[in-house]
């Protein structure tokens, strides 16, 4: 889902501090949530998972997935 971004959100990054300014000039409801998941939410998620030392994969997209589950069958 686009609302996660298109990889974990870097706030050094310039390219994602432009998307989110995007996001943010469009001023509506979707996209603000989207920002909150994207920028908060989802790294509070990493970082819980961290914390706890849970296994957490995150897939970007169907490649990932697809090379994912190529190097799992393999082991």
């Amino acid at each position: 889902m686009w609302t996660h971004g298109p990889h974990p959100f870097d706030k050094n990054n310039i390219n994602d501090l432009k998307l989110l300014e995007y996001w943010k000039s469009q001023n509506k409801d979707f996209y603000n949530a989207a920002i909150n998941t994207w920028t908060i939410a989802d790294p509070n998620k990493r970082n819980i998972a961290k914390q706890n030392k849970l296994n957490y994969i995150e897939f970007w997209t169907i490649i990932d997935i697809e090379k994912y589950f190529e190097r799992y069958e393999k082991n």
